[in-house]
């Protein structure tokens, strides 16, 4: 995972065109390279030349470049890398190989676009602290360009996220002390000149220890000694870098590229690596992705000097014109990195950032809406949200009392601060506090309709069942909203006026099952968890058998009959109700990418008999479910063939699920 998103633009296409290696002769050996790439081992000459700046704020030249043949190599370096290896120790050799490569070169394989994605491979993955020290070593010189270089400050917040990782985990990291005789030997010429591999250290090593009995308990307490001298170095280098960027930290507030380093440093400092979890603006199927491959930030046990360097930074922000940073898209993301590292760290220190950051936001004068503008600007609204979400019990009720219960029904109208109205409502400390914002909010539920914010009313609802109370006032609500509470007539149509958010007026049957809302799914999905149901069931109940089997085929409404057969708040009889009403389907639905997921879901809460109708029913399309994916599974599912060929067997198979199916639950509830 790269701690920056970019795209990586490469020269050629490695996989197709003529690749050289470089040697003495100058001539070219393409199975030679790709043996060599496939074990990490490229064994450059001597003969190359890489000039080094001895000027921090040099500019990185033309001569510093990197030539193509080195480029391919570590381009096909990283195709390597995702690929399989035999074991951890063949990846650690692999690794350890491609290190050895980089010695001399650090700077300019991480200020090139083709090299640099390979550095941060590299420096994310090794498990070697003299690589992480040495790359160290060469950023510390050349610090300013690291930190404001458009390519090479990628590489600088991978190498600040390896030392907490180091930092997190020290046992998982070796350090080698390599022990220099008086006189050169050949390993030492060959480590000199960048050509010593790995599998060559791990030779001389054993053969070292062969001869000298002692060798190995030696060589382990060098190894103790380097592995303290190494951990200092990595606190050290970090303090280096967190201070220099403190020094420049209004500069670098206000850059594109520092303040993503900047970031990085906050967060290692802090001891909490949440760069994954800050929030950016992205389609709302990409939000879904990224939303499942997070995990909770773990908070890693800093050294002394780094708690006071962090609070540093958090009072060097505070000085800042707070709704300047929050307003840009990039610096806003440091502010909150800063709430959500000290939400895990410090929640006192962040009970005073937010009291400063609520100063500043409230103090400015209203918009027309009576809204401040940091929840009407996209960036801003971001940290408002990780605010609400962030700071303590107390800190939230301050914000409610003194600032939000004013302007929740106004912010739930507004495109960009309904977000911070969620998250208010999500967050609520109490049923009380909750009852005091639904009053705020019931009165405007059309207003919400009409400015399309049915998502409000979807967080309104969860609110509801998570603090049990005003369901059934909701539902009434809500039913007036959609004009189908009075006449009685109308209360059947309260489940398609939710699937297809719509007025009564504004209903047409005829097109029942082919828009279903996402929102209105979400919105059904909360009503059939509420205390009483039986009015949103009676109308689900009351659609035609085309309309239910349309919503079973459709990627949202699947999920609402889903929630139907689930609830322990359905009655039975309405569940098997609808089991009835889809009798003749099952096949049909049985074969749909969606609909097969809800048919296994029915199977689930059927009885015996009911089983046995819809199994009936699907063994007379058994071969046309065989040569459907969907219908496959539910085949097996349902165990088929055994209920065609063996069907004793099948029924005592039933018996006995049912049997399990009901052992878990007794666990489950006495837990």
């Amino acid at each position: 995972m790269k701690p920056m998103k970019r795209n990586m633009h490469r020269s050629r296409n490695v996989s197709g065109g003529k690749m050289i290696s470089l040697r003495r002769n100058g001539s070219s050996d393409d199975a030679g390279l790709s043996e060599k790439v496939s074990r990490g081992d490229f064994g450059h000459s001597r003969d190359c030349n890489w000039h080094l700046s001895n000027s921090n704020n040099q500019q990185f030249s033309q001569l510093h470049q990197v030539d193509k043949d080195t480029k391919s190599y570590f381009v096909m370096v990283c195709e390597r890398f995702h690929e399989d290896f035999e074991d951890e120790e063949d990846k650690a050799l692999f690794l350890e190989n491609v290190a050895d490569q980089t010695c001399g070169k650090e700077l300019q394989l991480s200020c090139d676009d083709s090299t640099s994605h390979c550095m941060q491979m590299l420096l994310l993955h090794t498990r070697s602290l003299n690589v992480l020290t040495r790359f160290m070593s060469t950023f510390l010189e050349h610090v300013d360009l690291m930190c404001t270089h458009h390519i090479a400050a990628y590489v600088m917040q991978t190498l600040l996220e390896a030392s907490l990782r180091y930092l997190q985990s020290p046992s998982l990291y070796t350090s080698e002390q390599e022990r220099i005789d008086a006189e050169p030997s050949r390993s030492n010429q060959k480590h000199m000149c960048g050509s010593y591999s790995a599998k060559e250290k791990l030779v001389d090593r054993k053969r070292n220890s062969a001869t000298h009995p002692d060798a190995l308990s030696r060589d382990e307490d060098f190894q103790m000694q380097g592995q303290t001298g190494c951990h200092d170095n990595v606190v050290s280098w970090v303090l280096a870098v967190g201070r220099f960027c403190l020094e420049n930290i209004e500069k670098f507030a206000h850059s594109g590229v520092p303040t993503h380093v900047l970031r990085s440093v906050v967060q290692v400092l802090g001891g909490c690596y949440v760069e994954r979890h800050l929030s950016r603006p992205q389609t709302f199927k990409k939000k879904q992705k990224t939303e499942g491959q997070k995990e909770p930030p773990e908070v890693v046990n800093v050294p002394d000097g780094f708690d006071e360097l962090f609070r540093a930074y958090v009072n060097a922000v505070k000085t800042f014109d707070l709704l300047d940073i929050m307003s840009n898209s990039v610096t806003s993301l440091l502010l909150q990195a800063l709430i959500m590292v000290l939400q895990l760290k410090d929640p006192k220190m962040l009970s005073s950032l937010v009291k400063h950051i609520a100063k500043a936001v409230f103090a400015q004068s209203r918009d027309e809406r009576g809204l401040p503008p940091a929840f009407l600007d996209p960036s801003a609204s971001f940290t408002v949200e990780e605010i609400l979400k962030r700071c303590s019990p107390k800190s939230f009720t301050k914000l409610w009392d003194n600032h939000l219960s004013d302007i929740l029904l106004k912010m739930s109208l507004h495109p960009v601060s309904t977000f911070c109205a969620q998250r208010v409502i999500e967050h609520a400390t109490s049923p009380e506090q909750f009852q005091e914002m639904y009053e705020k909010l019931e009165p405007g539920f059309n207003e919400l309709l009409d400015h399309g914010q049915v998502s409000m009313l979807v967080c309104i609802a969860a609110a509801c069942k998570t603090h049990s109370m005003n369901q059934a006032r909701f539902v009434t609500a809500l039913m007036r909203t959609l004009h189908c509470a009075e006449p009685e007539e109308r209360h059947v149509f309260l489940t398609p006026l939710i699937l297809y958010m719509k007025r009564y007026e504004e209903y047409d049957q005829t097109h029942q099952g082919t828009a279903v809302v996402y929102q209105g799914s979400m919105l059904l999905q909360h009503l059939f968890t509420f205390g009483k149901t039986q009015k949103v069931a009676q109308s689900l109940l009351n659609m035609n058998t085309e309309t239910l089997k349309a919503i079973a085929c459709c990627p949202c409404g699947s999920h609402v009959l889903d929630a139907f057969v689930q609830s322990d708040q359905v009655k039975k009889a309405n569940k098997e109700q609808l089991i009835r009403i889809l009798k003749g389907l099952y096949g049909t639905l049985a074969m749909d990418k969606y609909g097969s997921c809800f048919v296994m879901n029915l199977w689930d809460v059927a009885s015996m008999a009911q089983k046995v109708d819809i199994a009936e029913e699907l063994s007379d399309k058994e071969s046309a479910l065989a040569t459907s994916v969907h219908g496959r599974l539910v085949s097996k599912k349902v165990a088929l063939h055994h209920f065609i060929h063996r069907r004793n067997d099948w029924a005592e198979l039933q018996k006995n699920k049912k049997k399990t199916s009901l052992l878990f639950q007794d666990i489950i509830k006495e837990k």
